[in-house]
């Protein structure tokens, strides 16, 4: 009997260990107060007070979404993500952190700018980049025959009907870019540049940009045919 005593809690252990991960979700708390939204028919979802954007954890794997009491909408997670529930645009952009002030050049993708509302936004330096490529019709401005799908984009948007947005930053949605970050340097080296990747919605990035030293935003309309 104490066999039985000693493995039984052992094997609990290992069939945990072996259970699917959890993940967490992060989605907009104040869709919440205006509608009923619950995921597999028995999580309601709610806000928090002081977070724009609340998160939860599931089992990875397939869940459904119904919203109002509407159409059950399934989708799957594999890692921590935003329920787009609300229906947003986000827009994943780099934050430069350099000991060298006149260091501009961007390693995390091809050069682009992306359209918020009535405004084209990028990299100070992509407008020129892009120069007479860059249309109303062709905000990114590559040639022909390059193959988008392959490439990541310095600016990414993603789609207001894309339900899962996988996370692929390093900067959360409600957390703060900070002014710095702490690094460890390679003997022999004084200067460092890297880029961290932040997520935040559409418009927010559009106020960001705005204000930013690395960032600018033009009329549409001033943009060729």
């Amino acid at each position: 009997m104490k066999l039985l005593t000693y493995a039984l809690p052992a094997l609990l252990c290992l069939l945990a260990a072996c259970g699917p991960d959890k993940v967490a979700i992060s989605y907009k708390g104040s869709f919440c107060d205006k509608h009923t939204v619950k995921i597999d028919d028995t999580l309601l979802l709610k806000s928090v007070k002081d977070t724009l954007y609340p998160s939860h954890t599931l089992f990875a794997g397939k869940h459904t979404l119904t919203i109002d009491g509407g159409k059950p909408e399934t989708f799957e997670i594999s890692d921590s993500c935003i329920l787009n529930i609300a229906h947003e645009e986000f827009v994943i952009f780099p934050i430069k952190y350099s000991t060298e002030k006149n260091y501009d050049y961007l390693v995390t993708g091809m050069t682009n700018v992306i359209q918020i509302d009535s405004f084209v936004v990028g990299r100070c330096e992509a407008f020129e980049e892009l120069g007479k490529g860059l249309k109303k019709t062709k905000l990114d401005g590559w040639p022909e025959g390059i193959d988008r799908n392959q490439m990541r984009l310095e600016l990414e948007k993603t789609d207001s009907n894309k339900l899962v947005i996988a996370k692929q930053w390093d900067f959360s949605i409600d957390e703060k870019i900070p002014v710095s970050i702490n690094t460890l340097l390679e003997k022999g080296f004084t200067n460092f540049t890297t880029y961290k990747l932040k997520v935040a919605p559409a418009k927010a990035f559009l106020l960001y940009a705005q204000s930013s030293s690395m960032y600018t935003a033009k009329p549409f309309a001033d943009l060729p045919d």
